[in-house]
């Protein structure tokens, strides 16, 4: 029996997971599937219902690597634990800038 061509761009596995993908995300759309707060999909999808508080989304954000890394909010250099970073909690969001003459100027316009 003849193996089917491969697409060279797309595997089997690649649709599969798609597809898998896809059906996960129907499923907590509709209620049938608890929403997986540790991936992008869950976690929207409880945003857009309000069912997860600010605080839980940052936590989560920070958890899962899907927040900002640790750069200064006005001039966006990498912070560090030699400098002394100023934080600030600017409309209602905690921002880090890495020192007085940043935190003094804001947020980067």
């Amino acid at each position: 029996m003849a193996k089917r061509p491969q697409d060279k761009f797309t595997k089997d596995s690649d649709l599969e997971d798609k597809k898998s993908k896809d059906d996960e995300e129907l499923k907590m759309h509709l209620g049938e599937e608890d929403k997986d707060i540790y991936n992008e999909d869950g976690a929207e999808e409880l945003r857009e219902d309000d069912e997860i508080d600010d605080w839980e989304e940052g936590f989560m954000e920070g958890a899962s690597g899907m927040g900002k890394g640790p750069f200064c909010a006005h001039c966006g250099e990498e912070l560090s634990d030699s400098k002394k970073c100023v934080e600030q909690i600017i409309n209602g969001k905690h921002v880090t800038f890495c020192g007085d003459a940043c935190a003094s100027k804001g947020l980067r316009s």
